[in-house]
């Protein structure tokens, strides 16, 4: 039968090691907040669309427990303000019900075909 080799203990904690986490070290993630920078509100130009889209799904995606298709539509239409093209469009969503859309898709749809210059696919 096998002999189980004995392991000694040491009395004293001995150092971390190279690989420890430094407690003066703080990473730069903050649970439960974007660590992508936040999108700035869309004013409705074609030319700026592609970018701001990037960067809203960007922001999203970076939520600790990912929005919901359903929580993700006002998030993005609170980065579509004032009386310019994006803002009209985001008010008029709004008045007509948010629930005009049946899926995240759709809406996200939606946006691709109003504000997306045509030259692009």
């Amino acid at each position: 039968m096998p002999r189980t080799p004995r392991v000694n203990l040491p009395s004293q904690p001995q150092s971390p090691g190279l690989f420890a986490p430094n407690p003066l070290v703080r990473p730069n993630i903050q649970i439960g907040k974007s660590i992508a920078a936040k999108p700035e509100p869309y004013d409705g130009d074609r030319a700026k669309y592609i970018q701001w889209w990037r960067m809203v799904k960007l922001y999203l995606t970076r939520f600790k427990g990912e929005p919901s298709d359903r929580q993700k539509v006002p998030i993005i239409l609170s980065y579509m303000k004032g009386q310019n093209a994006a803002g009209q469009w985001a008010d008029l969503y709004i008045i007509q019900g948010l629930n005009t859309v049946c899926s995240f898709d759709e809406f996200a749809d939606q946006l691709k075909k109003t504000f997306q210059p045509p030259d692009i696919q």
